[in-house]
């Protein structure tokens, strides 16, 4: 009998020399005859004194097999056979497993993954070495880019590559890649080189919110006014995400009856699928965007039924098809920003930030904390605030319980119909309330309807902290 040999694999299952590039990262195998017959072994591990603690384990419990005929044990020793491992094998393990993310982020975090390694290729090659070259080609492309802005938005781009593509190798979910025999030591050597190799410090520098000008600032709510005769679906996205600073993700989820009224504020209230995780989006509506919104609404009759779907069509449609467009239309007007559709969120968040405080902004984006809203706009309120507040046109907006006639609507068509040497509401800080009707059955649905109301008439209703509602 011989003692055991340790070497390593290259990807054609031929032996590796250890002069060749990339054996310091290749999990080890050994090698030994036993009454004749010959064993071969997988390790587990690219360290080598753990390589031969292993060995030496596998070694006497094949040979006490061999001498006591137990050939189970020695099967328990064999090759883990790759028929199922494979990394389309993990991903659909992954996609129907225990994550805690949505179907959709499941599916996002699965494509990250298929960037830094093949859907067709092996579990095995979830290595240190195929994570490294990831980010060092991403780091080439970085270097030979002149612009530094382009450059450090590459590099922001790959650590949120590989941020969703780790997810895929949580405590929980390689449990369940245990339990289906797809688990292999190399997934934690993957993500701790992944870890190492992720750029950091001044390479990919915080992003600063620095909204576009205010010609296509100006540009885009115009061409939001236009899309209510073109495209009602691509405006009453936009109109959501102006009027109550909601994610995509959320726009998705909006039906008609989470439109309420709550202490004289108009809102948008229900359970939902949420980032926090808190299953609850309560947040309050902003003028003149929310009041311009629903009265267009009305208008052209687009209210269904309480349950229904503001964006009618499949789930699909409504999380990628018209995020997509609405990206498509936001970069066609001189939106820049890495994240178009949240830009907009992040517009209102800094109207409110201005016009009233950096709580009242926290509250209406649902930052975890005011520390996060500081981190975004601080320094943009320490540039950019007006000495008039007044001169911002965000406004929270107001319901009247007396219903009104829904004929004069919008902001635009207030300020037309306003007496000769009156200033526009936008001018004046003028409030424009919405009327809302409850329904008989006190079913909380509620239907608005709009009138603008001179300053001094009335009066807004107290502050309300709604997480407590």
């Amino acid at each position: 009998m011989k003692s055991f040999r340790l070497f390593k694999r290259r990807d054609d299952g031929t032996e590796m020399p250890p002069t060749e590039s990339g054996y310091k990262d290749r999990p080890y195998y050994f090698r030994f005859s036993c009454r004749g017959k010959s064993y071969v072994r997988a390790l587990d591990t690219a360290k080598a004194t753990e390589a031969q603690d292993r060995a030496r384990a596998k070694y006497n419990e094949i040979v006490q097999g061999v001498i006591t005929g137990e050939y189970d044990r020695i099967d328990h020793t064999k090759i883990r056979q790759d028929t199922t491992g494979k990394i389309k094998a993990l991903l659909e393990a992954y996609t129907d497993g225990p994550s805690d993310a949505s179907l959709s982020t499941r599916k996002n975090n699965c494509s990250s993954l298929c960037q830094i390694v093949a859907e067709t290729g092996s579990i095995r090659d979830l290595t240190p070495v195929a994570v490294r070259a990831f980010f060092a080609d991403v780091n080439k492309k970085a270097l030979a880019e002149p612009d530094q802005a382009t450059a450090a938005s590459m590099r922001r781009t790959a650590n949120a590559v590989w941020r969703k593509a780790k997810s895929l190798f949580t405590p929980k979910c390689l449990e369940h890649y245990r339990q289906l025999d797809l688990f292999h030591p190399c997934m934690i050597e993957f993500v701790n080189a992944g870890e190492a190799a992720k750029f950091t410090g001044r390479s990919v520098p915080k992003v600063a919110y620095n909204p576009p000008t205010d010609a296509i600032i100006a540009k885009t709510l115009k061409a939001w006014d236009e899309l209510a005769d073109t495209n009602r679906d691509l405006y009453l996205a936009i109109g959501h995400e102006l009027s109550f600073g909601l994610r995509i993700s959320e726009v998705a989820q909006v039906q008609w009856d989470w439109h309420q009224v709550r202490n004289g504020y108009p809102v948008l209230d229900s359970s939902a699928h949420v980032k926090d995780g808190s299953g609850l989006l309560q947040v309050r509506a902003l003028d003149p965007f929310f009041s311009q919104m629903m009265a267009t609404v009305e208008r052209n009759k687009w209210r269904g039924e309480p349950e229904d779907f503001i964006i009618p069509g499949s789930n699909a449609y409504r999380t990628d098809g018209l995020f997509r467009a609405a990206t498509n239309w936001l970069r066609t007007l001189g939106w820049k920003t890495h994240k178009t559709n949240h830009a907009l969120r992040a517009y209102t968040g800094g109207l409110i930030a201005m016009r009233y405080s950096i709580y009242e902004a926290q509250m209406f984006l649902r930052h975890s904390s005011v520390k996060v809203t500081e981190s975004n706009y601080a320094h943009f309120i320490q540039k950019f605030k007006p000495a008039d507040i007044e001169s911002i046109p965000a406004r929270w907006a107001v319901a009247d319980a007396t219903p009104k006639s829904a004929d004069a609507t919008s902001p635009a068509k207030a300020a037309k119909a306003a007496p000769k040497g009156a200033k526009s509401p936008a001018n004046t800080g003028a409030k424009t309330q919405i009327a809302s009707a409850n329904r008989a059955d006190a079913t909380s649905d509620a239907t608005f309807q709009f009138q603008v109301v001179p300053p001094g008439s009335g009066t807004q209703p107290p502050e309300t902290d709604l997480s407590r509602n």
